[in-house]
């Protein structure tokens, strides 16, 4: 936004002045591609400039000032092209991605814009913004697209919900919305059943409890959730809230130790102390933890060896046991 508005806005006569002489250089091209299919090949620049009934250097400087029109056309109104995005914002499309979207249709207002049909540039440049914006969404922001038709209707949906929303001081019912949309309810719902996302298999069912999936859970993922409860369970209920907030494991998103502080109500510095300590609690847990693992299996071992010095009937048993031993051992080595 900075560096957008370093950009000032064009009045109505240097709109005309600048689209005059796009429109120029365009004329001068499309005339050389006419050239270039009577001729037959590339005509030469000295060729160029006498069909149009120009020198050669009066044709080079017809060109560049169309081009640095053109450009400067698209530069005072990038500004337009951010403001319109934002109100798409949220429709399942980055703020970037429209915003690119809508500065190539931008380029394309600029060369189509006829300054003689009395409209100013940025009306007619936000008739080609939106809708570059709205077929990037159609086409983007689901895992399964949805047809042209049913997009409309859904804005439609949610541009009315907004109006009665303001006008009721209330949510709208479907009966409502159906009688502003002029439509059937169950025509209605049958849009808004076609307009749910769809999920990964791999997403929390749950979000409280962080426990089960939509698909199966792996058995590693199981342990790690197991061997998290355990370590956690050693904190107090505020270094536990903390953890809990700075790394995401309830509601998937990390809050910095700022918006923990002012979401708990205590101060920076106390949040920032309880976070340290608690990592020391959990880091100290899995050092004890892991030492206790190591001997252990190591224990195991020993244990082993010495029934088959021994030659004890059961030592074939323990064989299949202290294999594993041995292979987590060195895993936590």
């Amino acid at each position: 936004m900075r560096e957008v508005s370093r950009f000032s806005r064009l009045s109505r006569e240097e709109e005309i002045e600048l689209a005059e002489q796009v429109r120029l250089a365009q004329f001068l091209r499309s005339k050389k591609e006419a050239l270039t299919v009577e001729l037959q090949r590339q005509p030469t620049l000295d060729e160029w400039a006498s069909s149009v009934n120009l020198s050669a250097a009066a044709l080079e400087v017809k060109l560049r000032q169309g081009d640095l029109a053109k450009h400067k056309m698209v530069k005072s109104s990038l500004r337009l092209v951010m403001v319109i995005a934002k109100n798409y914002l949220g429709r399942g499309v980055e703020f970037l991605d429209l915003i690119q979207e809508g500065n190539l249709k931008l380029l394309r207002a600029v060369e189509k814009f006829d300054p003689t049909k009395g409209c100013r540039f940025s009306t007619y440049a936000c008739w080609w913004i939106r809708q570059a914006m709205l077929i990037a969404i159609t086409k983007q922001s689901r895992t399964i697209r949805l047809p042209v038709h049913v997009v409309q209707k859904i804005n439609q949906y949610e541009k009315a919900k907004q109006e009665l929303s303001q006008h009721l001081g209330r949510d709208p019912t479907l009966t409502e919305l159906a009688a502003k949309l002029d439509t059937e309810v169950e025509t209605l719902l049958s849009f808004l059943r076609s307009a749910r996302q769809s999920i990964s298999l791999n997403s929390y069912a749950n979000y409280k409890l962080n426990t089960s999936r939509v698909g199966k859970l792996s058995l590693e993922e199981i342990a790690i959730s197991e061997e998290l409860e355990q370590v956690l369970s050693i904190l107090s209920e505020l270094e536990r809230a903390i953890v809990t907030l700075q790394f995401g494991l309830i509601s998937r998103r990390k809050l910095s130790l700022r918006e923990i502080a002012r979401s708990l109500n205590i101060s920076y510095s106390k949040a920032q102390s309880t976070a340290k300590k608690a990592m020391n609690k959990m880091h100290s847990k899995v050092e004890i933890q892991k030492k206790i693992e190591v001997e252990g299996v190591r224990a195991s071992c020993r244990y082993y060896d010495f029934c088959k010095s021994q030659n004890y009937q059961y030592c074939s048993i323990l064989k299949c046991e202290a294999t594993s031993v041995v292979s987590t051992a060195a895993r936590l080595n």
